[in-house]
């Protein structure tokens, strides 16, 4: 095999393994948002979503994981007055092998005026892994909240990682 040929195995290659990655954007916070002051949210049924994988319980559970009070909402229902702010999310999920969670997008709104006050994504790439929804909802939540991002090994559904996210 020639050099040129090595060369070219090698970029197409690493544009496998790049393209393959999953990704976090970067979450948006509004500047006057102020997270801790954040005690009971609602969290908004996506009728789009697919009902039987629950991320708006995930997205719940993780909430209340920080302390954080989270009533479920089923969709086209007003959120409770009595709200902080209220979570909305989009969801995608693919098949290989099994379904897997492809996209998932993440939006903060104040009670009162429906301002998105922060928000978080996260997309797999044409080469993935199958990560749990959990975790996933929890890394999102943790950025809209200003929370540094955790380590891969400080999972907190590990047997060795103390308390579950999971119901």
């Amino acid at each position: 095999m020639s050099g040129r040929s090595v060369c070219v195995a090698v970029l197409i290659f690493s544009g496998l393994v790049f393209a393959g990655c999953e990704t976090y954007k970067p979450a948006y916070i509004a500047p006057e948002f102020v997270p801790s002051s954040l005690k009971k949210v609602a969290v908004v049924n996506n009728p789009l979503s697919k009902e039987k994988r629950h991320v708006d319980v995930d997205i719940a559970n993780v909430l209340l994981h920080r302390g954080i009070e989270a009533v479920l909402v089923p969709a086209d229902t007003p959120p409770p007055p009595d709200i902080d702010g209220y979570f909305t999310y989009t969801d995608r999920w693919a098949w290989d092998m099994t379904m897997y969670l492809a996209k998932l997008d993440i939006q903060l709104h104040d009670s009162h005026t429906g301002a998105v006050l922060a928000s978080a994504s996260y997309q797999q790439g044409p080469v993935h892994r199958y990560p749990s929804p959990t975790d996933i909802a929890d890394a999102l939540v943790g950025q809209m909240l200003g929370e540094p991002p955790r380590k891969s090994h400080d999972r907190s559904d590990t047997p060795d990682g103390g308390a579950s996210t999971k119901p």
